[in-house]
């Protein structure tokens, strides 16, 4: 007996038959999702465009609830007089050891990046600023985890790069890699990097990796940008970075942080904390319960 439906996407050609076929049935159905995609040529010509802005306009408003994880999309909810609730993500139960002291300069500082090289990562600036590390003097490594080029667009960006860095040997692509060896390096991580670009694509988006990256106790350098400059605070939780992304600022922060040891671990140890009581399933899993038994209650009403 089935009482209600959760959807994982933002498209209306997905959205839209199973809302029809919910109402038919009685039963709610609730959205749960995140990427607003960037206006480009290539969302235009695959259609991606089109469904996400029917949604927007015209199939969420079918929905009996949405589950957000931006204040953006909480916003537009409340816009379109739909209950909803605002939960990022959530954090991996992995337990890692508590954050070694480098003790000089000999040592590897190593700069984490997991995820694809996609534009908007800005791998550029990163890649840059592990470069002008070196140049002065620190023995700085970046560690891309993860398999690269799952689009064209991507195949560029990710080729373009290996090829202006080739000669680079602080920089090591280590492709799929199993969850125990990841976690090995996400535990030896000196800080790790996650920048995005002002947009609207950013603003809306939640990237599921930062509270795993939280759960190490390392810190984490992030973009000033929405939704991160609304939940964090600066050298508190996450160490922030000018929403430009100069690759010069970037290298500053990760030389500040390298070189002052107890700022480092204070922002491992408020980002865990953090995470802990905002993205744990202890926390989240009774409020998004009272949100589906709330909405279950709602549409009950409404049929009687």
């Amino acid at each position: 007996n089935i009482q209600g439906i959760i959807i994982y996407s933002m498209f209306s050609t997905l959205i839209e038959p199973i809302t029809e076929i919910a109402r038919e049935s009685k039963i709610f159905v609730i959205n749960d999702g995140g990427e607003k995609y960037s206006v480009n040529f290539q969302n235009i010509i695959n259609g991606i465009n089109y469904m996400q802005y029917r949604s927007i306009f015209y199939s969420f408003k079918k929905l009996d609830g949405l589950m957000v994880c931006s204040p953006r999309w909480k916003n537009f909810a409340t816009s379109i007089g739909k209950e909803s609730i605002l939960f990022p993500s959530f954090m991996p139960k992995e337990k890692y050891p508590k954050l070694k002291k480098i003790k000089n300069n000999k040592e590897k500082f190593r700069v984490i990046f997991m995820g694809s090289l996609s534009p908007r990562e800005k791998p550029k600036t990163i890649f840059e600023a592990i470069s002008l590390c070196n140049q002065l003097g620190y023995n700085f490594k970046l560690i891309v985890i993860g398999k690269q080029g799952f689009n064209f667009v991507q195949k560029i960006s990710h080729n373009l790069i290996r090829i202006k860095f080739r000669n680079n040997k602080n920089i090591k692509f280590t492709g799929f890699i199993s969850k125990t060896k990841k976690n090995n390096l996400l535990k030896s991580a000196g800080c790790f990097v996650l920048l995005r670009p002002s947009c609207k694509e950013t603003f809306h988006l939640f990237p599921t990796r930062l509270p795993e990256y939280f759960q190490t106790k390392r810190p984490v350098v992030i973009s000033k940008v929405e939704p991160f400059s609304i939940f964090y605070k600066h050298k508190k939780e996450v160490y922030f970075v000018n929403k430009n992304n100069n690759s010069k600022d970037l290298a500053d922060a990760f030389i500040d942080l390298y070189n002052n040891p107890k700022l480092s671990k204070k922002i491992g140890i408020n980002g865990k904390r953090y995470a802990e009581k905002n993205y744990s399933y202890d926390t989240l899993g009774p409020r998004i319960k009272n949100f589906i038994d709330k909405i279950f209650l709602i549409k009950n009403l409404e049929i009687t």
